[in-house]
């Protein structure tokens, strides 16, 4: 069984808590190491209903993108983004680099 197939197999699961602390903050990170908490707060806040709906176009995408950014990384994100409250912690991440 390939890594992909391993990813995919945990999909019902929820990511384990280290992991996900670890996704969150290099998001939260990446948005502020560019400069760009505004835009990323309106569209987190716009999209926030739509938090499982971008982790299922994040799967469906995964082929795609996968070769650029790695298929388990996608992966990765879709399973988190699948979990409720994710939008709302990155969020709160992301206003509190803001300064």
């Amino acid at each position: 069984m390939n890594a992909s197939s391993d990813a995919l197999a945990d999909w019902g699961e929820p990511l384990p808590a280290e992991e996900r602390e670890r996704l969150l903050a290099a998001a939260a990170e990446a948005v502020a190491r560019r400069g760009l908490q505004t835009p990323a707060l309106f569209a987190l806040e716009m999209h926030r209903p739509f938090g499982f709906v971008a982790s299922q176009g994040a799967l469906l995408f995964g082929p795609l993108f996968g070769p650029l950014v790695g298929i388990d990384r996608v992966h990765c994100f879709a399973r988190l983004l699948a979990e409720p409250g994710t939008i709302d912690e990155l969020i709160a991440r992301i206003e509190g680099t803001v300064a």
